[in-house]
């Protein structure tokens, strides 16, 4: 149990660590992601209506 817990101490001191070096939340990130995904759907959507 104290080895468990032992890891999961130094798991979240690693994911502070880059948490902060890196500047950008991984939310934005995934909301970004999202974002680009639906711009392109409905990019190909008026692409394809306009074509047909």
């Amino acid at each position: 149990m104290a080895l468990l817990d032992s890891a999961h101490r130094v798991s979240a001191a690693r994911q502070e660590r880059t948490a902060t070096k890196s500047g950008i939340h991984p939310s934005i990130c995934l909301v970004s992601g999202f974002g680009f995904i639906v711009a392109m759907a409905l990019l190909v959507h008026v692409t394809m209506a306009a074509l047909l």
